[in-house]
């Protein structure tokens, strides 16, 4: 329909296409080779690499333009087509790439959920299901590893470097790496061999407290780049796609083009509003002031408006005609509110 190929035609959805017919590239996409190589090796069924078996693919799309008899004549020399039963059935299903997508999104989903399972374990600490947190955190270590090996077979180089979602993996494997790090280091202190130590107990005791909460910390941190890389991916499936590439326009490029427009009439306007406001006076740096001098108005020798004041101030008051005796008198605090009201 109109829709679907008003999505084909965006410049997301034909760079995903050039990337998919061409021989030498990899989708930028959080892999799963060798997690998967086991299962399908396991079940009898062929890897789900993104790019190895298109060159077929691509073999048949130029089979559409060659002459009928040229065609009759590629299609003699080749071997038949024989009937698929059986396991070969799904050998050659997981070989379509739109399903190795789909396969992969979905993966990585299910690594965002069990990351937001070992999360909320650690933050509520729940002693009865000891055992089953223990299981979560060394699948989740384990994925991680396997996500990072995976990441690192694609490296080619700077083209690799100039994507920035491959420089986000990154940051989240690193960050997640140092949040597993620590937690295992806290489980270590907790141990008896802990005791063998030559520090006192209450020492080890407020180090394990640290590295408990600093592995927290560092599980939320990498959650912002998880879940955006996941916005990333829905970007190529065809309900959800059309909708985040819409909102990403909006949000992302037209916001921004007002911010420019924004921040240039602020910041000329803002600095003429200090400097007429107070052409005579000394600003007191930042450090100085206090919350008490916020409500008071300025003495005669000390100046209690600063140049941050500006950011209290509505825009209107910055461009438009302000009465500025009341503004002098009063303090930062006042005077904003003056002129909000």
């Amino acid at each position: 329909d109109n829709s679907f190929k008003r999505f084909l035609s965006h410049r997301t959805c034909q760079a995903l296409t050039a990337s998919l017919l061409h021989q030498s590239e990899r989708l930028s996409l959080p892999q799963h080779d060798s997690a998967l190589t086991i299962v399908m090796r396991a079940l009898g069924l062929a890897s789900v690499a993104v790019c190895e078996d298109l060159h077929d693919e691509e073999m048949e799309r130029l089979l559409r333009r060659v002459p009928l008899a040229l065609k009759r004549q590629m299609m003699q020399e080749m071997q038949p087509a024989r009937k698929l039963e059986g396991l070969e059935r799904w050998r050659e299903y997981f070989r379509i790439p739109k399903v190795k997508l789909v396969v992969r999104a979905s993966l990585y989903a299910c690594y965002l959920l069990l990351y937001s399972a070992v999360v909320l374990m650690r933050t509520e600490r729940l002693d009865g299901l000891k055992h089953v947190r223990l299981a979560f955190e060394a699948l989740f270590t384990y994925w991680t590893l396997v996500l990072a090996i995976d990441e690192s077979r694609q490296i080619n180089g700077m083209p690799y470097w100039s994507d920035l979602w491959n420089v986000l993996d990154w940051c989240t494997y690193f960050l997640n790496a140092c949040a597993i790090s620590s937690l295992y280091l806290n489980y270590a202190l907790q141990s008896p061999l802990a005791t063998t130590l030559p520090f006192a107990p209450s020492t080890i005791e407020s180090v394990g407290a640290s590295l408990y909460s600093t592995s927290v910390l560092l599980l939320g941190l990498s959650g912002i780049p998880m879940f955006l890389r996941l916005l990333h991916i829905l970007e190529y499936q065809q309900e959800l796609g059309i909708l985040i590439i819409t909102l990403g326009q909006i949000m992302i490029v037209d916001m921004s083009l007002f911010f420019q427009l924004f921040l240039s009439i602020f910041c000329g306007f803002g600095i003429a509003f200090i400097a007429i406001l107070f052409v005579d006076a000394q600003m007191r740096p930042m450090s100085q002031s206090n919350l008490e001098q916020l409500f008071v108005p300025p003495e005669d020798d000390e100046q209690a408006w600063t140049a941050t004041s500006v950011l209290m101030v509505p825009l209107w008051a910055l461009v438009g005609e302000t009465a500025l005796d009341p503004m002098q008198a009063a303090s930062p605090l006042v005077g904003s509110f003056i002129l909000w009201a």
